[in-house]
């Protein structure tokens, strides 16, 4: 089983959550709520600790998980340390990107391999996701298993390679 934790802040929208709940359904993936904090990474790091699986990974609630998903990530993972999905790039308007994207989600980790990040990862600002899988590197499956929306209110749209780079110099691993 895999722990996956979703924020939840109070732009989030019911209809998309419950998409996002929904797609849980049949997956070796147990999902856990969490109140976001004051910043993402916070939420990010009360949302790793939670939970009692040897796997863990977030889904955000504006996204969705694809049939499956679970059970490919869980049999990558008796070779692999951590893994990451392809995606399709789903537009508000239902069209999806021609070509599914690589590297984003859905990434599974060692609660193991996380849990040593997690202080630091509580005080970064927004790019908590990409600095621990820049530390551990999840190797690329072909499988489509995640949805990832694209919308005007995108929070990744409010970040800035500057803002990244600043975060990659403060971090401590």
């Amino acid at each position: 089983m895999i722990d996956a934790h979703i924020l939840v802040h109070d732009g989030t929208k019911p209809e998309w959550l419950d998409r996002c709940l929904a797609s849980f359904e049949g997956e070796p993936i147990e999902p856990h709520i969490v109140r976001n904090g004051p910043n993402i990474g916070a939420g990010r790091a009360t949302g790793y600790a939670l939970g009692r699986h040897a796997f863990v990974t977030y889904v955000d609630s504006d996204d969705y998980l694809l049939p499956g998903v679970g059970d490919v990530c869980l049999l990558a993972l008796e070779r692999h340390h951590a893994v990451v999905t392809r995606e399709w790039v789903e537009y508000e308007d239902g069209r999806r990107h021609p070509t599914p994207a690589v590297g984003h989600s859905l990434a599974v980790y060692r609660r193991a391999d996380v849990q040593p990040l997690l202080p630091h990862l509580a005080t970064v600002v927004r790019h908590g996701n990409r600095l621990i899988s820049r530390q551990l590197q999840p190797v690329q499956l072909d499988f489509i298993g995640y949805v990832w929306s694209q919308h005007k209110t995108n929070t990744h749209k409010q970040f800035s390679k500057t803002e990244f780079d600043k975060e990659v110099a403060r971090c401590p691993w």
